[in-house]
């Protein structure tokens, strides 16, 4: 169960990781494009929420790697 659940939450970290390049690069596009600073701000801000839900997934990683 907890080699299952090992995997589970690693699988997250990695989804998390991919979303937050994502978000970066669609913040740095919007800005090159000159889309609006509103989008490159809002994406900045999903990328903060994404880096606090990644900062405790990595937490339960960790308490369950020992």
């Amino acid at each position: 169960m907890t080699d299952k659940l090992r995997r589970i939450v690693n699988g997250i970290c990695w989804y998390i990781i991919i979303l937050m390049i994502v978000f970066i690069l669609l913040s740095l596009l919007s800005l090159y494009i000159n889309w609006s600073w509103n989008l490159a701000l809002g994406t900045w801000f999903i990328f903060l929420i994404e880096l606090i839900l990644f900062r405790q997934t990595y937490r339960i990683w960790r308490e369950l790697d020992q």
